[in-house]
């Protein structure tokens, strides 16, 4: 191969060429920033309907967002750089996903045509990506081989999606390729242990690919803040003020456990399972802090007692992964006691269930409050002791 002849394109990095205390880049914050959106048409698609129905959908339409974000985050960790290609195909995706994001709103209505269309060019742009990647570094066919057959599949099924009406068959379908995603990183780990080692890549997760799962999460809380923002409107009264701090306290709470607990998280294994792990402990936190983002704002809106079931139950699952994530890393001491004192607070939640919404954030903030002090005396405590 003629290397001089992409010197100005570029090439896709090796798998082995690992950057160490790599940093994120301007290119992956811009990407990042797309994301705002879709999760803004999310919440507030979910928002304008609420129903049984749509909660599927709310999760289908996330988990196949994010699995965009999730495998690009990966594309640029493992084989991004800063040529012109790494930016052209990152741009593309970047336009891809607006676009897609303008069709999540329909897609609640049972509109499925439209977004999965966009869709389905971003799976196939994703596909030419991987497929110059073994093209560069055939080496790497071992664990792209799979892959590369599973999204060929993937694709075919999307199509089919096209060629029907059925908005339960379509639904079906999206859930199987869902399903599909994510069991192949787990029935491959086989494959992806014999590459690592025979090519002493570390079993890691890097700093750059934390920090941008930090970054997702400071997108979902903005989305709230923005949102509970939108819902003071100039409305000053004394009720309305009120819930707006309860609000924000409950949105600056998980702010705090989140970034103080996963700060000094190391993931680094002896094989590539837990990373798996790892990854997905860390969808499901999204998903969940997504929807404890849209039961919190509706809190008001409606008495319905599904929306205040959802949020107890949304915001101990936020809680409760967050701490997962911590077991993940040898590195960091173990948070039980703050775990069992606030899960202990937390289910009382569920017998205030029929009180008024601002009783209910209330003593969900006043249980963020106790975990926070809690870390914190601990923190102080290693402190002193160390010292």
């Amino acid at each position: 191969m003629d290397k001089s002849k992409h010197s100005w394109w570029g090439t896709p990095r090796k798998i082995t060429n690992i950057i160490r205390d790599r940093k994120i880049s301007w290119l992956e914050l811009f990407s990042d920033l797309v994301f705002i959106i879709a999760i803004h048409y999310l919440i507030s698609g979910f928002s304008e309907n609420i129903s049984l129905v749509n909660f599927f959908r709310f999760i289908l339409v996330f988990l196949l967002v994010f699995d965009i974000w999730n495998t690009y985050t990966n594309y640029f960790d493992l084989h991004g750089n800063t040529s012109i290609r790494t930016t052209f195909f990152t741009m593309l995706m970047v336009l891809g996903v607006a676009v897609l994001s303008s069709t999540i709103v329909p897609f609640f209505d049972g509109h499925y045509q439209v977004f999965v269309v966009v869709y389905l060019l971003i799976q196939i742009l994703t596909m030419y990506l991987w497929i110059r990647i073994v093209y560069y570094d055939p080496a790497h066919m071992l664990t792209t081989k799979s892959y590369l057959i599973e999204s060929g599949v993937q694709i075919a099924l999307l199509v089919v999606i096209l060629l029907i009406s059925n908005v339960v068959i379509q639904s079906a379908i999206l859930t199987v390729i869902i399903i599909s995603k994510s069991a192949s990183l787990i029935t491959e780990r086989n494959n992806f242990n014999k590459e690592f080692k025979q090519r002493h890549i570390p079993f890691e997760i890097s700093s750059a690919v934390q920090e941008r799962y930090g970054t997702f999460t400071m997108i979902v809380l903005g989305e709230a803040i923005a949102t509970i923002v939108e819902q003071l409107d100039g409305n000053y009264s004394f009720e309305s003020i009120s819930h707006f701090i309860l609000l924000a306290l409950n949105i600056i709470g998980i702010f705090w456990m989140y970034y103080a607990l996963m700060d000094s998280v190391h993931v680094k294994g002896k094989s590539y399972l837990k990373l798996v792990l790892f990854r997905g402990f860390h969808i499901g936190f999204l998903l969940m802090l997504s929807l404890e983002t849209f039961f919190m704002v509706n809190l008001a809106e409606t008495k319905n007692i599904w929306i205040r079931l959802g949020f107890i139950t949304s915001l101990i699952l936020v809680i409760g992964l967050i701490f997962a994530l911590k077991e993940f890393s040898k590195t960091t001491h173990r948070e039980t006691t703050s775990f069992v004192v606030g899960t202990g607070i937390m289910l009382i939640l569920y017998l205030t269930v029929l009180f008024p919404a601002n009783i209910i954030l209330l003593l969900s903030d006043i249980y963020l409050i106790v975990l926070v002090i809690l870390h914190e005396h601990a923190q102080f405590i290693r402190g002193e002791s160390a010292a």
